[in-house]
């Protein structure tokens, strides 16, 4: 079953042309969104984890929609984990969130992170297509953790 548009209309080259073209919008803002260095913000070589993860996401996003190869789209699938999980981790360990404080941020560090990397090694391991489970639970469990923070904030 094909969600998306159909493959190879445009040209031959790229599967799905808008859907390759339209990730273009994610590389455009992590590169728009990157913090200046006159405010505080990263350098080069620290970037922000949520510009790193628009960047991969338009990246490999972009590849899986122009050649729909299965290793491309555990890419694709990747990069949507790291984007939301780099929400959650800065709504949960910024300096004065709820459960802050000096473990906080390295448990969220090695929770996020490491439940992300798990589920992507794994997606890798297994090609049998029983991957889309795992990605299910923990995009929702990700996604998930959004809204009590963000509802938090909004009403305190």
């Amino acid at each position: 079953m094909n969600f998306c548009e159909e493959d190879h209309v445009v040209t031959f080259a790229i599967a799905e042309f808008i859907n390759t073209l339209s990730n273009l919008a994610y590389v455009y803002f992590a590169f728009a969104t990157f913090p200046s260095k006159e405010g505080g913000g990263a350098t080069w070589w620290a970037p922000p984890a949520t510009n790193l993860s628009l960047l991969l996401l338009g990246l490999s996003s972009g590849v899986y929609h122009a050649t729909l190869k299965h290793y491309n789209q555990i890419w694709d699938e990747s990069g949507m984990y790291l984007l939301v999980a780099s929400m959650d981790w800065y709504i949960y360990s910024y300096p004065g969130a709820v459960f802050s404080g000096p473990i906080a941020k390295p448990v969220y560090t090695l929770v996020l992170w490491g439940s992300c990397a798990a589920v992507v090694v794994l997606n890798f391991l297994d090609t049998r297509g029983a991957d889309f489970g795992l990605h299910t639970i923990l995009f929702i469990a990700l996604l998930s953790a959004l809204w009590p923070r963000g509802h938090f904030g909004r009403y305190h």
